[in-house]
């Protein structure tokens, strides 16, 4: 109730400045420290604190973090901490304090946000932080700094939990930055790992997990850790020694250092060998073929089956694993347990991402940058660079080349993996879900043979499904729509997968309305900062050519749709015109059905 009161106050315009930071400060100071305070009360209580600390930092932002990092000192942060640094088991605050953690971070990155601070100028043109954000960096670094080195476990363990939780929400590269600055900090972190006991263990490993997302520090805790990482797989049952495999898992294709020679001399060298990724993935295929005949509705069957399956989307971004997950009988088993886990179907997705994309199309530049870069990774004596660069084109060619993603490609749908991505977009979906689908649909769809089954098994509704509201749409012959690029990279994916339906497929038994299509797939034809465009544009339009193939005054006849689409038939105009003789073919086809419509034929 006192949240609603500070939010009618912050809307009217009549109140008084320090009157609403006095109502704000009442509110952080009393109801946030003594309300979330995990001895006190229940986790739902928490949670109504944790909403209205939400609600202040949309309706009141200067306020709320001039009292959250200023006003009340460290206290808000070290509530937050505790909020952050609690157990899995309650993800209800736990979740809530992440988002604060979230939008606090986003907040204070706001110079405007730190009007109410004695040192902010909003004519500074300085590139330092506000001070806000500076604020909240030190707070934060110095509450998790004095919990993680503390001797007692339940606080160390804590402030471990404190700091992956950052990182999951985002907020960890901006509000611990200072934490890795500290000179040693990283290395004790390792040193007293060791001794620690299994359940601060699991919270230092989840850590590890966490920082993945910062391929900085995470190449730092690699290098440190490595050796406990690996004795911790081994020796280690249940969640621990799982999220160690996957932890191995997401740390076996990080970069090494680009600039070794600028590092310092004095910086400890890891004395273990990385595991071989290989026996890690068989370990994981081990565990998932296991759980076949397990109930995939209890929560910890569940969460080892997908803590497997992601660790295996890791080690897939190695080609030369790629082929070997694809010859075992694990994806079978995955997919089927993925109907009956929702929260086993992202790492499904994004295994099957991982295992059928194709390589990105690259300029001489871009191709000779990578080389180079992977010649800093990977320097052996003997070799030249001319004879490192063959042998890595060469193996490149070998397990990563169309051909070879072609027949995973079919392998993987043969496991079932279109019904798998089918699924994996009913029902309440994040973004991230439906991007990675629309991206694995793409490469599907670029091999014809697949074309058909991509159709009959539903993959045209499901990317239907996951357009987004902006995307071009055309229900009436007469709406006004100029036809323009996609600014949505998963419409854009969306598009171009149903433009390779199109091709192949006869409009009437792939598509219930084509001309629902027809300005999506147009959309594409003004495509040009992608690196393929003119593929994009190419396939765009042979598959209008298809669609514009119907029976003159049918259902599915698109041609009247186009013809009153001035904007529209200029972009195939152009394609005419274009510099490339395929693209030029393919609008000529495309015209010469299009004639057929009396207003199309008057203005050729």
């Amino acid at each position: 109730m006192y949240t609603t009161a500070v939010y009618a106050l912050s809307t009217h315009e009549a109140v008084d400045a320090r009157v609403l930071q006095s109502a704000v400060d009442f509110y952080v100071g009393q109801i946030w420290l003594v309300g979330t305070l995990p001895a006190e009360t229940d986790d739902v209580c928490q949670g109504d604190v944790c909403q209205g600390i939400l609600r202040l930092l949309t309706s009141c932002r200067p306020h709320l973090v001039y009292s959250f990092v200023k006003s009340n000192g460290s206290l808000p942060i070290e509530r937050l901490m505790s909020l952050l640094g609690q157990p899995r088991s309650l993800t209800g605050s736990r979740s809530l304090a992440m988002l604060i953690a979230s939008q606090l971070t986003a907040a204070v990155q706001d110079p405007s946000a730190s009007s109410l601070f004695p040192e902010y100028d909003a004519k500074s043109k300085s590139h330092t932080a506000p001070p806000a954000l500076a604020q909240l960096r030190t707070l934060a670094s110095d509450i998790i700094d004095v919990l993680v080195q503390s001797t007692i476990q339940s606080e160390r363990t804590c402030g471990l939990y404190a700091l992956a939780s950052l990182y999951e929400s985002g907020a960890g590269s901006e509000m611990a930055i200072n934490v890795w600055a500290k000179n040693g900090w990283a290395e004790e972190l390792w040193d007293q790992g060791e001794f620690d006991r299994p359940e601060t263990q699991l919270a230092l490993v989840y850590l590890a997990d966490a920082c993945s997302t910062d391929t900085k520090v995470s190449a730092s805790m690699k290098k440190l850790g490595n050796g406990l990482v690996q004795e911790l797989a081994r020796a280690r049952t249940g969640e621990l020694g799982e999220i160690a495999s996957v932890v191995l898992a997401k740390w076996s294709n990080l970069p090494a250092p680009v600039n070794p020679g600028t590092e310092p001399k004095d910086e400890p060298e890891s004395d273990t060998s990385d595991v071989d990724p290989v026996q890690l993935a068989d370990t994981h295929i081990a565990r998932i073929l296991a759980l076949s005949n397990s109930d995939i509705s209890d929560p910890q069957i569940s969460t080892a089956a997908e803590r497997s399956t992601e660790a295996l989307g890791f080690l897939c971004l190695n080609p030369l694993l790629k082929h070997h997950v694809v010859q075992s009988p694990v994806l079978q088993t995955i997919f089927a347990l993925s109907k009956k886990s929702s929260q086993l179907k992202f790492a499904a997705v994004m295994l099957i991402r991982n295992l059928t994309q194709y390589k990105p199309v690259l300029s001489e530049e871009q191709k000779r940058v990578q080389q180079m870069q992977q010649l800093s990774k990977r320097a052996q004596p003997g070799q030249t660079i001319g004879s490192e660069i063959k042998e890595m084109e060469s193996k490149d060619h070998n397990l990563d080349d169309a051909s070879a993603v072609a027949e995973r490609s079919k392998k993987v749908c043969e496991a079932g993996a279109i019904a798998c991505l089918v699924g994996a977009v009913q029902g309440k979906v994040s973004d991230s879900t439906k991007d990675a689908v629309a991206e694995v649909f793409v490469a599907l769809a670029t091999l014809h043979e697949l074309r058909g089954q991509l159709v009959q098994q539903g993959a045209v509704r499901a990317l239907l499904s996951i357009l987004s509201a902006d995307a071009p749409r055309a229900p009436l012959k007469d709406a006004k729509y100029t036809p323009t690029a996609l600014p949505n990279a998963r419409d854009k994916h969306v598009a171009w997968a149903l433009a390779k339906c199109a091709i192949s497929v006869p409009p009437h038994l792939a598509f219930d309305d084509p001309r629902a299509l027809a300005r999506l797939i147009l959309s594409l034809l003004a495509e040009e900062s992608h690196a393929q465009s003119l593929l994009i544009r190419f396939e765009a339009l042979l598959a209008l050519t298809n669609l514009a193939s119907a029976e003159p005054g049918s259902s599915s006849d698109i041609r009247g749709f186009l013809a009153c689409d001035l904007v529209g038939m200029s972009l195939i105009e152009m394609c005419v015109l274009n510099e490339h003789v395929m693209v030029r073919r393919a609008a000529t086809e495309l015209v010469c059905n299009l004639v057929h419509e009396p207003r199309v034929f008057e203005r050729f």
